[in-house]
């Protein structure tokens, strides 16, 4: 299982704006999409090169109003590619912001 870079840089600033500016549990529940849509990617992508996983993994993110990098999907592709799970985690941290 991978976080794929999914964890840290402007993916987690992405969590940590939803978080402050609409709490937690929309947070929350932003994230479960994310986990949920990389898990089908994996399902109908897994085996497929990373250039064709690449354009998808663009769409969901965009889909979530998420900014990435580069480096961050091709990251996520190379992951789903090779067949193995991306693992989208948000922490709370006290005073309730995420962490990703």
């Amino acid at each position: 299982m991978s976080s794929s870079g999914f964890n840290s840089g402007s993916f987690r600033r992405d969590l940590d704006r939803i978080v402050k500016s609409v709490g937690q549990d929309e947070a929350r529940k932003v994230t479960a999409r994310l986990q949920r849509k990389a898990d089908a990617l994996l399902k109908s992508s897994g085996g497929q090169s990373v250039d064709e996983v690449m354009p998808e993994v663009r769409r969901i993110l965009k889909g979530e109003g998420c900014t990435f990098t580069e480096e961050e999907v091709r990251d996520w592709a190379t992951d789903i590619s090779s067949g193995e799970r991306v693992t989208i985690k948000m922490e709370i941290q006290a005073g309730g912001r995420g962490t990703g």
